[in-house]
């Protein structure tokens, strides 16, 4: 019989801060513990949990995706070797996701942030919007960048996978700026057309630039996405996975020999 998890991916967990160590692994952050079960149902997950671990790691393999989730990349010190092995990750091929605590510390304005994107990443974006506190602000699908510039979106069944991620949700965490539509996944509510307030997405979004809630940008041949909801909402777990271009759970299924 075919081991169904020779087929599973690999993807290194980037938990270079304790807080967001312990709420993976402390049942009561429900969202975080999900999460993680998606993940391994569909990938081999390596944890990383300091600089040296992670860079030990990637001196010897090469995994198919890196979870950033949190922002010590940033701003621990000695950090500048492993973002710099990160990016060349995804230059070369890769994707590269920032997520869960990653935008935790972020203040409005921060210069940090900005250079973050513009100047290491190479993309437009800024910090935007600060949404926490309100916890009544949708965010909404743009299915044109599902269908035309994320992984696999040429492929035959990208369309079902745009079909698993929701078509809004809540979030309260900060936006990027600047983020252009083919780029843009998610919007908040702000920026949708007042031609058109209704809580569908909107395929035809008639802007240029985006305040986006959930990004994603071409990085020489690979990508770099950018989900900006601590709080880890289902519906952040779905984009996690199209991200990532993760299958749906396979059901198990009897074999005929």
């Amino acid at each position: 019989m075919a081991d169904p998890n020779q087929q599973k991916p690999t993807l290194l967990l980037l938990s270079l801060d304790p807080v967001t160590t312990a709420k993976f692994d402390d049942p009561k952050f429900v969202f975080y513990r999900q999460a993680k079960q998606m993940l391994l149902e569909r990938a081999h997950v390596k944890r990383a949990t300091s600089l040296d671990g992670a860079l030990k790691y990637l001196n010897h393999n090469r995994p198919d995706g890196i979870l950033v989730a949190d922002d010590n990349v940033m701003v621990e010190a000695g950090s500048k070797e492993l973002l710099g092995r990160i990016i060349a990750f995804a230059q070369y091929g890769g994707t590269v996701v920032f997520g869960f605590r990653f935008s935790y510390g972020w203040t409005e304005d921060d210069p940090a942030v900005n250079r973050f994107w513009q100047e290491s990443w190479g993309v437009p974006w800024e910090m935007g919007n600060d949404l926490r506190g309100d916890f009544n602000t949708p965010i909404h699908l743009n299915t044109f960048a599902l269908t035309t510039h994320a992984p696999g979106s040429n492929c035959l069944d990208c369309e079902d996978n745009m079909a698993q991620l929701l078509p809004q949700y809540k979030v309260s965490q900060p936006s990027c700026l600047n983020v252009p539509k083919e780029n843009c996944w998610y919007f908040d509510h702000w920026d949708r057309p007042e031609s058109d307030m209704t809580p569908e997405c909107d395929p035809n979004l008639v802007q240029d630039e985006y305040d986006a809630i959930v990004a994603m940008s071409r990085v020489g041949d690979g990508y770099v996405g950018f989900i900006g909801d601590e709080d880890c909402d289902p519906g952040s777990s779905l984009v996690m996975l199209r991200m990532f271009n993760l299958q749906p759970k396979q059901q198990p299924a009897m074999e005929d020999v």
